[in-house]
């Protein structure tokens, strides 16, 4: 028994329990009222890529807490069960385990953004200028956005074997991650100056780097990329590293997300495979 055995059975646990059809009925209603507000607010302007920045900004904050929410039991959940045992008796290996958990939940959200944006997109295309290859850009950025926190869920499950740590845990990540990570190394910097704010011309030029090393962050620069290539969009968007003393290439989200995926994964496999189960 494989990675792929726990995937499949993680998938299928997920449409026995209506998890995906809830998640799919909420991204499609997300996208209609998302395209229904803009065309209120907007006065009934076509513009795609207003549309685009219309999606991004709450996408931002539901799919990390979905992903979040299906994920954060997957490992933790079983231990405290016992179910965990009999799942390494099959035999899985641990290291199927987790990554198997890993695809299975990201395969849900997936499959949820997909079908929901699929619907969703469908209203939009009769209604708006929007290009097709920049929706399935949002799309295609939206669903690794999914997989980045799946994974801090799996890697933040696979270290404890409580749901409750796991939840304090990850909730605690989730905020630092996406309210606090500029804050914290604005910090770094204000100890390192003598405890001073420097002066805008005087920051390091690190400084944009490392907040830029963020999910949120990389992901808005990445649909911010993608909405200034759409053809049909008169509106030009500012990135928050347009101004920064080292600029980033264009594919930098993509070794973002990679990073966090494999960082959070690896800590988290490393201490699951040490972890006394008996």
């Amino acid at each position: 028994m494989t990675w792929q055995a726990v995937a499949y059975k993680d998938f299928q646990d997920a449409i026995r329990s209506r998890m995906l059809l809830v998640l799919t009925a909420l991204f499609a209603l997300f996208v209609g009222l998302a395209a229904f507000a803009y065309s209120e607010l907007s006065g009934g302007d076509p513009s795609g890529g207003g549309l685009l920045w219309a999606l991004w900004g709450p996408s931002a904050l539901l799919v990390p807490i979905i992903a979040i929410l299906v994920s954060y039991r997957s490992v933790a959940g079983e231990r405290e069960l016992g179910s965990m045992r009999f799942l390494l008796a099959l035999p899985h290996t641990r290291r199927a385990v987790v990554f198997g958990k890993v695809l299975g939940r990201t395969a849900v959200v997936a499959v949820a953004v997909l079908a929901g944006f699929a619907i969703g997109g469908a209203i939009i295309y009769v209604s708006y200028e929007l290009s097709p290859f920049a929706y399935l850009g949002f799309v295609a950025g939206t669903i690794l956005l999914g997989l980045v926190y799946v994974s801090v869920g799996v890697g933040v499950s696979a270290v404890t074997g409580s749901v409750s740590r796991a939840a304090a845990l990850v909730v605690g990540l989730f905020v630092f991650v996406q309210y606090l990570w500029s804050y914290f190394w604005l910090l770094v910097v204000y100890v390192t100056n003598g405890f001073e704010v420097p002066g805008f011309e005087e920051f390091p030029a690190w400084f944009d780097v490392a907040a830029a090393l963020g999910p949120g962050v990389a992901y808005n620069e990445l649909m911010v990329s993608i909405a200034n290539r759409d053809p049909n969009s008169d509106i030009i968007f500012a990135g928050q590293l347009d101004d920064a003393a080292i600029q980033l290439p264009d594919w930098y989200p993509l070794f973002v997300f990679a990073g966090w995926t494999v960082v959070t994964l690896g800590i988290g496999y490393w201490r699951f495979e040490r972890a006394d189960l008996t």
